[in-house]
């Protein structure tokens, strides 16, 4: 995208407001991003339009690519063998019916983020909350760690039970912490950050029969209707906040029904999943978790759990950040800080 990687459209005369003297050129702009001129865009005739300069927009551009990096893949770092699936453990709970009353702090809420505290001023990850991709990166949400700083954060792994000290977890404290640099608090657009472990002992987390690491999709990766996925979290239930690890199936739901039922507030970077009628879905307390989805035999993350309105609400299913939409921004930063 003219020598960028990623671009959000700034409407509204953000950049000031045109001249009147000045033609309006171009109505109804539409880019996919892979653009090489503002021509090859979709877009009304020129010079025809029903706007005027109270409406002039433009784009915001970001992170320019690096020649020497334009080569590399994800697959320098990431591992090859990941998307394995763990070996069940029959004390592993369903998420059924989740906790609908009292809707206002559930599904995305800031409040409860998959931590707890651990001494009064340090944070303890207790959910799936971020999902591994390699012995060092892991994926999440933004909206997460908006108000926290690394050294606020230890990354616990091989956690079933988060009451109970189990044979395979590990403690890391934070190398890395990172933002996407275009995340809107408001609107929970550009939801999606990547933490990264310190080494520990000369390694990073270690996996083995129930710890693995999720692929990342790739850029053919599609994202088809109906298909079933996996949710896991210890958020919030209809009893309240569980001990034991909770997990679902979701399928994903088309892309004109979401924005249906969310008014068209959804961006390109976001998804929905769940059941339409309610009853199954990811709350508070599940922010930034995995959004799993067995891709030609692997377990691939496609989205990480952004908000909500409510908890299993019908017509209100869980909204995921897009992941294949950030795939130059992951690679970006893994490749810079690797």
């Amino acid at each position: 995208m003219l020598g960028y990687r990623i671009g959000v459209v700034v409407a509204s005369k953000v950049f000031g407001e045109g001249s009147e003297d000045l033609p309006i050129w171009l109505d109804e702009v539409s880019c996919t991003g892979t653009e090489s001129s503002i021509e090859d865009c979709g877009h009304e005739t020129w010079g025809e339009n029903d706007c005027s300069h109270q409406e002039d927009a433009g784009v915001r551009c970001a992170f320019p690519i690096d020649a020497a990096q334009s080569n590399r893949t994800l697959d320098d770092i990431l591992p090859s063998d990941c998307g394995k699936r763990p070996l069940e453990i029959g004390t592993h709970a369903t998420r059924k019916r989740r906790q609908t009353e009292d809707t206002d702090d559930y599904g995305g809420s800031k409040e409860a983020l998959g931590f707890e505290s651990e001494d009064g001023t340090r944070l303890t990850s207790i959910g799936v909350g971020p999902r591994f991709l390699s012995e060092f990166w892991i994926i999440s949400a933004a909206h997460c760690y908006s108000s926290l700083s690394k050294s606020d954060i230890l990354v616990r792994t091989g956690d079933l039970n988060n009451k109970v000290t189990e044979d395979y977890e590990e403690e890391f404290e934070l190398d890395q912490m990172i933002m996407h640099e275009l995340y809107d608090d408001d609107e929970y657009d550009f939801d999606i950050a990547l933490l990264k472990v310190k080494p520990k002992e000369g390694h990073g987390i270690r996996f083995n029969d129930y710890v693995q690491p999720a692929c990342l999709p790739d850029e053919m990766t599609e994202y088809e209707d109906g298909t079933q996925c996996l949710i896991s979290g210890w958020g919030k239930t209809a009893h309240g906040y569980p001990n034991l690890l909770k997990r679902a199936e979701v399928p994903i739901i088309p892309p004109d029904d979401c924005q249906s039922m969310y008014k068209g507030q959804l961006s390109s970077r976001m998804f929905c999943a769940g059941i339409k009628e309610g009853g199954i879905d990811t709350c508070s307390g599940d922010s930034g978790g995995p959004f799993v989805c067995n891709i030609n035999g692997k377990f691939t993350v496609l989205g990480a759990t952004s908000f909500g309105n409510g908890c299993a609400l019908p017509n209100s299913p869980g909204v995921y950040a897009h992941v294949r939409q950030f795939l130059p921004w992951i690679k970006d930063k893994i490749f810079k800080y690797s």
